[in-house]
């Protein structure tokens, strides 16, 4: 995550607010992911919040500019591997 929110080259894009509900391998529970700018935060969904059955996928929403889909899907994935 923080190579997507850090390392990236200001003249090439920047994230200015990401959002997301995502499926941790090593919980049976949902995360939430929040940031702003450079600041994020993942934190465990709260109880009852998010049924985990009716979760299939990890959902993010990013809001920004210069966004290239291939660089942010190509971050996410690095995200999950290093899980």
């Amino acid at each position: 995550m923080e190579d997507l929110l850090w390392e990236g080259d200001a003249a090439e894009y920047e994230i200015y607010r990401m959002k997301g509900i995502v499926l941790v391998s090593s919980s049976e529970r949902p995360h939430l992911v929040q940031a702003v700018r450079e600041l994020y935060d993942i934190t465990e969904a709260p109880g009852g919040a998010i049924p985990s059955a009716s979760l299939a996928e990890s959902r993010i929403v990013v809001i920004g500019r210069n966004l290239v889909a291939s660089i942010l899907q190509a971050g996410f994935l690095q995200c999950h591997a290093d899980l």
